[in-house]
């Protein structure tokens, strides 16, 4: 007879989510962690891009969540947050095909789309921030 092995606890993931008032795909976000994360992930929100910095500083960040479609200059943005040095998850509507192709040129963990299912979002975030390498395949074009 074969004994079951104890299940492991981890630590929840900290994600720090940049939330600077518009982005209602946040809101989606903290809901899809609350009902498919399972407890494996602690949301932070910083309200503008100095709390952002400030929290990253403090706090033992697993991966780093922006909205960028709202944002005027979303490339600048980007490089800004992967300039903290974590890996970054990037949520976009998908209207704006140059947000897929900042969040790469930066080196972004994982560009997602929020009408992608709520498992897949929340695998990614893990992959993101276990892995912090970008999944995608530079030479084959894409996420």
């Amino acid at each position: 007879m074969m004994k079951a092995q104890p299940m492991i606890d981890f630590p929840p993931i900290p994600v720090l989510v940049l939330d600077e008032g518009q982005a209602a795909n946040l809101d989606a976000l903290a809901l899809t962690v609350a009902a498919f994360g399972r407890g494996r992930f602690n949301l932070a929100y910083a309200h503008h891009r100095s709390s952002l910095r400030r929290m990253a500083a403090q706090l033992a960040v697993g991966v780093v969540v922006v909205d960028v479609d709202q944002d005027p200059d979303p490339k600048d943005l980007l490089a800004d947050v992967v300039e903290l040095g974590f890996p970054v998850v990037v949520l976009t509507d998908g209207r704006n095909d140059a947000i897929f192709d900042h969040a790469q040129s930066v080196g972004a963990a994982a560009c997602l789309p929020t009408s992608s299912p709520a498992h897949e979002i929340v695998s990614n975030l893990e992959l993101a921030a276990t892995s912090g390498t970008p999944p995608w395949d530079a030479t084959d074009g894409g996420w």
